[in-house]
């Protein structure tokens, strides 16, 4: 779960720097979710490009892992969630110009790469079993699960890990 976290915070440049007295900015689980499902098939796309030679022939991210990548890249519902959690990641880093389109295909682009420098194969068995537990989930089912998972992650931890953190969750 923090591989996706991480992996939007590679697709973007870093904010600039923050006031002290200005808290980071936190992710609602609503932009967690859009956010997880723009770059999750960039992530399963790099994972099985890097993982081909450490996975068995059979494994799911080889032969299932881009019908899901591109089943969840179908739905573009979550384009312009996603859009801007990224820009409140980068802060004014971002031109206003770059759409959903543009900034998914800068996504998948960097994060593939990204992916092939920092995936070990020892993660490969782990990713590629993620990979198929997820894909008979519905996509907002896939990104309220990372978002939920991220919240408790987070709180367990402290932070979320990153320059960001997520937003203090509602009762429900």
């Amino acid at each position: 779960m923090k591989i996706l976290l991480a992996a939007a915070l590679l697709a973007v440049p870093p904010a600039p720097p923050v006031k002290p007295s200005a808290p980071p900015p936190c992710l609602t689980r609503a932009e967690v979710t859009d956010l997880t499902l723009f770059l999750l098939p960039a992530v399963l796309d790099g994972a099985a490009d890097q993982c081909r030679a450490s996975l068995p022939a059979g494994a799911y991210l080889l032969t299932g892992g881009r019908t899901l990548s591109q089943r969840l890249m179908a739905d573009t519902t979550h384009g312009a969630g996603a859009v801007g959690a990224i820009r409140k990641i980068a802060g004014d880093s971002l031109p206003a110009e770059l759409g959903p389109d543009t900034l998914r295909g800068l996504a998948h682009d960097m994060l593939g790469k990204a992916m092939l420098a920092d995936l070990k194969p020892a993660d490969c068995g782990a990713i590629n079993e993620a990979a198929e537990l997820l894909a008979p989930l519905p996509p907002q089912n896939i990104g309220g699960l990372i978002a939920v998972g991220l919240s408790i992650a987070g709180r367990k931890a402290g932070k979320s890990g990153a320059n960001i953190s997520l937003c203090p969750a509602r009762p429900q």
